[in-house]
């Protein structure tokens, strides 16, 4: 299991999203409250090894742990899962490609 950002990773990738936009004033914009969310669909209609997602508010900061992920020209930081029985688990079976899940990487607020 893991979680595409960290939450140092999660500014960072912001970042670098609105500098390519062209975007003024990120220090600011970063100060407030935003989120990065992943969408996932399936392309075409799942029959086996269906998504699995956990619960985030079942996740201890101690179940985390950052890796490095390299890139080209780029490095990010994700994390991975250790296992803990108090994880809440949902699952996804026969996913059709007009559904969507929108997964929470990383959220900050006010």
């Amino acid at each position: 299991m893991h979680n595409d950002f960290t939450a140092k990773s999660g500014y960072t990738r912001a970042r670098k999203v609105l500098t390519e936009q062209g975007i003024d004033n990120i220090d600011k914009l970063l100060q407030k409250r935003f989120a990065l969310i992943n969408i996932w669909r399936a392309i075409a209609p799942i029959e086996e090894s269906p998504l699995a997602v956990c619960d985030a508010r079942s996740i201890a900061p101690k179940d985390l742990v950052a890796g490095d992920l390299l890139y080209r020209n780029y490095a990010g930081e994700t994390y991975s899962v250790t296992y803990n029985p108090s994880h809440k688990w949902f699952y996804f079976p026969q996913m059709q490609p007009d559904e969507a899940l929108f997964i929470k990487c990383v959220r900050r607020d006010d």
